[in-house]
Formats: structure tokens, sequence, C-alpha cells
């Protein structure tokens, strides 16, 4: 086996996400508006100015829930419970879902993807149907939030589908062990 380190600092994610995360931010928004108009959209970001309690307990929650579906999606997956623990970083107030033993890429990829479909990805279609505009702010604000996750999927796309996967011990990311034979694998 051949071990690949694809961690990152939080720089390099949190600008990554950015570049992921700023062009499909502004075309979705885009897409909604000339679907629906603006009005929709400045009815509901008055709505969240109204009631901030209403939209940072739906921001917490829904962080919360990303994390919750990370580790579901890898525990079902992977077929082992054991296999995620939640980690609180009280210095930064973060709470996270870290993988605790070696997984299949497949399993981890899946568990990199279900936070931003299920918060984001859906709701934002459900909300082109509707013209929610309060639907299309929230799942923004979730695609935002799996943009990282998104970072990393890009990073592993020449990984092989026989690779396994490690949590990185101190640093955003995971190690990948890829079987010895030919492979087109590299850290990009």
């Amino acid at each position: 086996m051949t071990k690949h380190d694809f961690s990152m600092s939080n720089l390099t994610i949190n600008l990554g996400s950015l570049v992921i995360a700023l062009p499909l931010f502004m075309m979705l928004m885009f897409i909604f508006m000339a679907i629906w108009g603006d009005d929709r959209l400045g009815y509901s970001l008055i709505l969240f100015a109204q009631y901030p309690i209403l939209f940072f307990g739906v921001l917490i929650g829904g962080y919360l829930l990303h994390q919750v579906i990370h580790g579901l999606t890898w525990q079902w997956l992977s077929g082992d419970a054991d296999t995620v623990k939640y980690v609180i970083r009280w210095k930064s107030l973060a709470i996270s879902a870290e993988i605790t033993k070696t997984m299949d890429i497949f399993p981890f990829v899946m568990g990199l993807i279900m936070p931003g479909l299920v918060l984001g990805v859906l709701p934002m279609m459900m909300s082109f149907i509707d013209g929610s505009g309060a639907l299309l702010l929230i799942s923004l604000i979730f695609v935002l939030a799996a943009s990282d996750d998104w970072f990393m999927l890009w990073k592993l796309r020449n990984v092989e589908s026989d690779a396994i996967v490690e949590n990185h011990p101190t640093r955003t990311g995971v190690f990948v062990y890829q079987p010895t034979h030919p492979s087109t694998i590299h850290n990009q």
C-alpha cells in the first residue's frame, strides 16, 4: 500500500472552499431571481432580520445536523457504528464528525456528499419549484457550509475506488492508502 497525505491547513481549505462556493452562490441566486424575481428574496431577508433568534436557531441546528449526517452516512455505509466520533473543539466552538478507523473510499466520499445534498441542494431545488426565498437563503448557507467537503472531494478526484482512507490526526483531511499497482493518483 502506498500512503498519500490529503490533509490541508485550515487556510487552504477555506480558500479552496470559497473558490467553489462564491461562483456557485452567485449563479444559484441569479437562477432563483430569473425564475421568481427579487421580491421573494428581499422579503425573506426582512423576515430573517425580524426573527434573528429563529434564523440563528436554524443555522446552529443545521450545523449540528450537517455533522450528524456525515457521521450517520459513514456508520451506515461502512457497516460499523464505532467508526465515527464527534469532537468538540472548545477554542473554536466547533463540533465535527471524524472517522476513527480506516474506511473504504466510497463510504467516505458519500459521507462528504450527503450533508450538502440533504441540507443544501435538495432544499434549493425545492425553492426553485415553490419560490420560497427563505428556503433558498437557508439552502445557500448550507451549500456554503458544505463547500469545504466539496473541496475535499475535488482533491480526492483521482483516487481509485479500491483506496482506503484514514483521518489525519492533526490537520483537516485524510491519509489515502492506495494498493501498489499502476495508479493515476496524485495529490493536487
